[in-house]
C-alpha cells in the first residue's frame, strides 16, 4: 500500500522526475542522482531571501518554501536547506534517517536502509560532493567518492564512531575537512543556530556568487564561482573560463546548468551593495 505523502513532497518529486516508490537503496540512489543533477548547490538564494525582506531573520527554510522556490526559481541552497529538505523527503518516503553535523559548518544526512540492515549510511546532496549512492560505514575501512580528480574519503578515527570528512583535489586537501560522529542527531534548535551563524557577513557564501551542478548523463560537473565557470569531466579533463559581464554569466546560467530562471542579476547586486566586485579580479585557474 502506497504511502500518502504531503502535496510538496509529490510536488518535489516532480522537480526530480520521479514517482513514489517504497523505500528501497535503488530508489534512493535515483532520488541521490536526479537532486545531484537538477538542484543546484548555490547561494544565490542565500543573497535574495535576505534582500527581499527588510526585517529579515535567518531560519530553517520549510521543505515547502524549498519545493516552491525550486519551482518557480530554479533554486536550490546551500546544505542548510537541500539536506534538511532532502532528509524531510526521505523521511515522508519511509526512509529512516537523521541530521548530523560535521565539523562546525556542515549538514549531513545519515539513513538506514531494508536491504542493509540496522547500520547507518552516509549522503550528502549539499557540499557539491558525487554522492549517487549512500556509503557504508564499514568497520576500520575507509571509503571514497570520486569524481576527476576530486575524491572525497569518510575515515574511521579508532573505534570511537568518530569518522573524518575529508576532500582532496589533485592531491591538495581543501577546506571540507570535517569530523563527525555516527551516534549524533540533531535537533531543529541546533540546526537554526547555526544557520544564524552563516549568515554572518564575513561568512564565505555572503561574500562570493556561487552556483554548482552535475550533469552525469554528460559525464561533468559544472562551478560558477564569482565570474570563473569552470566544467569538469569525471575522466579529469577540466575547461575554465574567466566571464567579463554579467550578460555572459547569465547565458551560462542558461545555456549550460539550465537554469532560466535563476535571480542571478539580483544576488550580485546584493553583493555590489555590500562592496563585493564579482569581476574585480581575474580568477585564479588553478
Amino acid at each position: 500500500m502506497t504511502k500518502t505523502i504531503p502535496t510538496w513532497t509529490s510536488r518535489y518529486l516532480t522537480y526530480l522526475k520521479l514517482g513514489q516508490e517504497s523505500p528501497t537503496c535503488d530508489y534512493l540512489k535515483r532520488i541521490l542522482t536526479q537532486h545531484l543533477s537538477l538542484v543546484p548547490f548555490e547561494n544565490i538564494s542565500k543573497l535574495v531571501r535576505m534582500h527581499r525582506s527588510p526585517d529579515f531573520t535567518p531560519a530553517i527554510i520549510h521543505p515547502a518554501e524549498f519545493v516552491k522556490q525550486m519551482e518557480m526559481e530554479d533554486l536550490g541552497g546551500t546544505c542548510f536547506t537541500a539536506n534538511y529538505s532532502l532528509y524531510h523527503l526521505l523521511s515522508e518516503l519511509g526512509y529512516i534517517c537523521k541530521l548530523i553535523m560535521l565539523g562546525t559548518s556542515h549538514l549531513g544526512i545519515l539513513v538506514k536502509l531494508v536491504e542493509i540492515g540496522d547500520e547507518w549510511l552516509f549522503l550528502d546532496c549539499g557540499s557539491c560532493a558525487p554522492f549517487f549512492k549512500p556509503i557504508r560505514f564499514l568497520d576500520g575501512v575507509q571509503e571514497q567518492v570520486q569524481f576527476g580528480h576530486e575524491i572525497i574519503y569518510l575515515e574511521p578515527i579508532k573505534a570511537s564512531g568518530m569518522y573524518h570528512y575529508r576532500r582532496v583535489n589533485k592531491g591538495k586537501s581543501s577546506d571540507n575537512d570535517w569530523i563527525f560522529h555516527i551516534d549524533q542527531q540533531l535537533t531543529d534548535r541546533e540546526i537554526e543556530a547555526e544557520i544564524i551563524r552563516s549568515y554572518q557577513p564575513d561568512k564565505h557564501f555572503m561574500q562570493v556568487l556561487k552556483c554548482f551542478l552535475f550533469q552525469p548523463e554528460q559525464g561533468r560537473s559544472l562551478s560558477l564561482s564569482n565570474n570563473q565557470f569552470k566544467i569538469r569531466t569525471h575522466t579529469g579533463d577540466e575547461e575554465v573560463y574567466i566571464l567579463k559581464q554579467i550578460a555572459d554569466i547569465r547565458a551560462v546560467v542558461e545555456q549550460e546548468f539550465k537554469l532560466p530562471r535563476l535571480p542571478l542579476e539580483e544576488a550580485i547586486l546584493v553583493l555590489e551593495q555590500r562592496g563585493i566586485d564579482i569581476f574585480a579580479d581575474d580568477q585564479s585557474t588553478s
